[in-house]
């Protein structure tokens, strides 16, 4: 990310977010924080598509993981875990159902519109913090037991998993909006965490800077969506899916090919 990027979306947001808070007791700060939000996640689109970094040099072989490596043990923790959210979020919203002979799934689902949006805005955001821990766990944990640095991966996987427990905890909240949005504001403030102890203290030059700058997005446009007086409105439900769903495709953008798909020399 450029120099002028790291300046600008600060000056253009942050302050921003700052001013909304004296005005979180009125609707029109949550549309106002919707508008920020959405001008950010697009700037730190074009500043990625403006930095146009190259290709990670990716050797051809990786090292595989011993089947005697504690690593394995590590993963099939946080997959257990993951797996337990997933299901407890499905098990809440299955239970919130009013079905009986006389209605169909839709109708149920219809009348439970509130805790579906909050279901997607759940997968929305689990999808890429799945995905990457996924890829941490099978690949660059190799890498790094390949190169000794076995604290490095501890600590990874230590936030890793403290990521996977907020999930569950955001999984377990789908029918109360004020908590999952404090769930969602403690997880990003964990990642952004991090993030920042990753890239300026382990080196980890894969990570994208984009990240920093998502993180706060989110965390802004959640601190002045849990100071609304009223959070029920359907339409509040379906701008914080829309801001979730943005920001998991701002993600993918800039973290495609050095993250999720890692592409190797051939």
């Amino acid at each position: 990310m450029n120099t002028e990027d790291w300046i600008v979306i600060p000056i253009v947001c942050y302050p921003s977010y700052a001013f909304l808070l004296i005005l979180a007791d009125k609707a029109s700060a949550f549309y106002a924080s919707f508008i920020i939000t959405s001008i950010g996640l697009g700037l730190v689109w074009l500043s990625y598509e403006k930095r146009k970094p190259p290709q990670p040099d990716i050797p051809t072989k990786v090292p595989t993981i011993p089947t005697d490596s504690p690593i394995l043990i590590l993963g099939a923790i946080y997959g257990i875990v993951a797996a337990f959210a997933i299901t407890q979020a499905l098990t809440i919203l299955g239970q919130a159902l009013d079905l009986d002979s006389t209605k169909s799934i839709i109708e149920a689902l219809y009348q439970r519109n509130n805790d579906v949006m909050l279901l997607l805005s759940f997968i929305f955001v689990s999808i890429p913090f799945y995905h990457g821990a996924a890829v941490f766990l099978s690949t660059r944990a190799a890498e790094l037991l390949n190169e000794k640095k076995e604290k490095q991966i501890f600590f990874y996987f230590i936030m890793l998993f403290s990521e996977a427990a907020f999930l569950y905890l955001l999984g377990s909240s789908v029918r109360s909006i004020e908590t999952f949005t404090l769930w969602l504001i403690i997880l990003i403030i964990v990642d952004l965490a991090w993030v920042l102890v990753a890239r300026l203290a382990m080196n980890e030059k894969a990570i994208p800077p984009e990240w920093i700058h998502l993180d706060l997005l989110i965390i802004g446009f959640s601190v002045i969506f849990l100071l609304l007086p009223s959070m029920t409105g359907w339409n509040n439900y379906v701008i914080l899916s829309v801001i979730l769903l943005a920001r998991t495709i701002v993600d993918y953008k800039v973290a495609w090919h050095p993250i999720y798909f890692r592409i190797r020399r051939k």
